[in-house]
């Protein structure tokens, strides 16, 4: 399994565009293609998902669909963090109803 490390930096919000712009210039590619974005994340019925993002709590999950250019097709996306590492699991071409949905979390044993 490869894990991905991440260092992050403060940025001032002003200078982000500043920023993607020099990346493009220098690395001859674009972060990402111009596209937009629509994403849901689930929950439970108390927030307790959320809640435990904005604590820090460990371990954590969360579950988010994703949609792009308005496209019929989805990306159901899982993301687990514990106190080494974090992981994401990512199902592409994901055919979305409420019953997929439901038999998908279940096969990762989230209730």
């Amino acid at each position: 399994m490869t894990f991905r490390t991440e260092k992050k930096v403060r940025i001032n919000s002003s200078k982000i565009y500043d920023l993607t712009k020099w990346i493009e210039e220098n690395n001859g590619f674009q972060l990402y293609p111009k596209r937009v974005i629509n994403s849901i994340y689930f929950d439970t019925s108390n927030y307790s998902m959320y809640s435990d993002s904005m604590e820090g709590v460990l371990p954590r999950k969360k579950i988010r669909l994703r949609q792009y250019n308005d496209n019929k097709v989805y990306s159901l996306e899982f993301k687990f963090t514990n106190s080494y590492h974090r992981e994401k699991k990512v199902l592409n071409n994901f055919h979305y109803t409420h019953t997929e949905l439901l038999k998908t979390i279940k096969k990762f044993n989230i209730k």
